[in-house]
């Protein structure tokens, strides 16, 4: 289910539900960039740790541009998952905040782009942060 800033009260409770009656659920995200320098980058022999503080601290200097989640609950009678997607555009525009700063990887605009990722439904529509 597509959350854009227009659908977005209408659509909160619904989801509020799905994720409190879930059985698991699962988060994805797509940012403007995941490192900014080599120091940041992922590398081969990193443990598991260095990896994720790595991509904690890059999260925090990027911007999600489009948060994922799926809930999911076990349907013992069909003894499967039925699962409930959520994909919110979001974009921080907010007048109290004022204007804002942001940093952009150019190889992650272009994988978006290749992905069709809809850059006016983020900018136009995205959800305020």
């Amino acid at each position: 289910m597509e959350i854009l800033v227009d659908n977005f009260a209408e659509r909160l409770n619904f989801m509020v539900e799905s994720v409190l009656s879930a059985d698991f659920i699962t988060v994805d995200t797509e940012f403007s960039g995941l490192s900014v320098g080599f120091e940041d980058k992922a590398h081969g022999f990193d443990q598991a740790e260095d990896r994720y503080q790595k991509l904690k601290h890059n999260c925090t200097r990027m911007n999600a541009f489009q948060i994922g989640v799926c809930c999911f609950k076990w349907d013992a009678k069909k003894s499967t998952y039925s699962s409930r997607p959520f994909n919110a555009y979001v974009w921080p525009h907010s007048e109290i905040l004022g204007d804002t700063t942001m940093q952009f990887k150019t190889s992650n605009i272009r994988f978006l782009m290749k992905h069709n990722f809809d850059f006016n439904k983020l900018f136009n529509l995205g959800v305020n942060y």
